[in-house]
């Protein structure tokens, strides 16, 4: 959840307009005593208390350089198509489904953002491990995979990294509602993704079948089928943040990408948080948040294939220091 800047900012306001005026009533009469501001419960708040939280908010406000840092996890399965060698499988294993049937599942991410005024930048890391059992898929023989198809088992093992870089532009940073504590803002960026993926498949025929490569694949004996590949896919998207309130917000990001680029014919990406926001002395904060990722991706290479979606709850905690 980034922190929204402009929470406080018709509050500092209102302060160094008020303070201004006492000043000056002040100086043309100086008999005139000026009352100590009223506070919101209805009591009196000392005159010097009123100017130390008018300091704070005007020390807050003109901090123009933020940077977040926002480790949490995955808690991911696909679905989708996968397979090399002349055997594909689909996969179909969501996050319940691996936790149930006792299969592993890890997924670990981290987030650095570094803003200045309304430009953005982002730096994004994350490794997912899935392992599924019992899986079904077809495997092709013939010289170029144009023979017969042939049903097979297998138990699949899929580790990824997935590593991004971002750049972009804060269009929209305003108040919105009756409250000046409610914040909206719209980025809107480009970048790169990278990913770099490690399959496994122990793989079950059902029928002897000899693959494109050669290799041949006994009925009722288990071969173990690995690959390893990685490309680059850019993508163009938009980021939005609403606050409510001085500790709620929700953060909804969106790109679209791949545009058959190294390989990748289209990938897309959609995530939604919710987040509850601590603040902290110098106007930084510590956020808690909780949501939901979805990474689609549709790649080819020679025989291998990666055509599925990578997604699942998120949960994490984000760190927000002020310059």
């Amino acid at each position: 959840m980034r922190a929204g800047r402009g929470w406080n900012r018709c509050a500092a306001y209102v302060l160094v307009a008020a303070g201004a005026s006492q000043s000056a009533m002040a100086q043309a009469d100086p008999q005139t005593k000026v009352d100590p501001a009223p506070a919101t419960n209805g009591q009196t708040v000392p005159s010097g208390e009123h100017a130390m939280e008018e300091s704070l908010n005007a020390a807050t406000e003109s901090k123009e350089f933020q940077l977040t840092f926002a480790p949490y996890i995955w808690l991911c399965g696909v679905d989708g198509t996968t397979g090399t060698g002349g055997v594909t499988l689909d996969v179909d294993a969501d996050f319940w489904d691996i936790w149930n049937e006792s299969d592993s599942l890890f997924g670990i991410m981290g987030a650095l953002d570094i803003e200045y005024k309304r430009f953005v930048l982002q730096l994004t890391g994350s490794y997912t491990q899935v392992e599924a059992s019992d899986g079904r898929g077809r495997a092709r023989s013939g010289a170029l995979g144009g023979g017969i198809t042939a049903g097979v088992s297998a138990d699949v093992e899929i580790q990824t990294g997935f590593y991004e870089a971002m750049g972009g532009y804060r269009f929209v940073e305003s108040a919105w509602g009756k409250s000046d504590e409610n914040s909206f803002s719209l980025d809107g960026f480009v970048g790169g993704r990278f990913t770099d993926m490690q399959l496994q498949q122990d793989v079950t025929a059902d029928v002897t079948i000899t693959l494109p490569d050669g290799r041949v694949l006994e009925a009722g004996r288990t071969r173990s089928m690995d690959d390893n590949q990685g490309w680059f896919e850019p993508f163009v998207g938009m980021r939005s943040e609403i606050g409510f309130g001085k500790h709620w917000a929700m953060v909804f990001r969106g790109d679209v990408g791949g545009f058959d680029v190294d390989g990748d014919q289209f990938a897309w990406q959609a995530l939604g948080a919710v987040g509850y926001r601590l603040p902290q002395e110098g106007g930084g904060s510590i956020d808690l948040f909780a949501g939901y990722r979805v990474l689609s991706q549709d790649y080819t290479n020679a025989d291998y294939v990666w055509s599925a979606m990578t997604l699942g709850p998120i949960l994490g905690a984000q760190f927000v220091w002020r310059f």
